[in-house]
């Protein structure tokens, strides 16, 4: 039984990696044009959550050296 408000708006939540991967490789189910749109999308997340994590850990680690100094 979902206990949701039917009025309510869904909640934000996290995607993983393998999900946005399997969507841009394989695809959903939708109207004619969002699959090529969703496939775009899914690849350009994956990708600037890499580059997030790439620029993450150059930030903590110049934190570290400063720490250091």
């Amino acid at each position: 039984m979902d206990t949701n408000d039917a009025n309510s708006a869904p909640q934000p939540a996290a995607v993983s990696n393998r999900t946005l991967r399997s969507i841009a490789e394989q695809g959903f189910f939708g109207s004619v044009g969002t699959l090529s749109d969703a496939r775009s999308a899914c690849a350009e997340l994956i990708f600037a959550r890499a580059l997030i994590e790439a620029q993450t850990a150059k930030i903590e680690q110049l934190g570290l050296a400063a720490q250091g100094s």
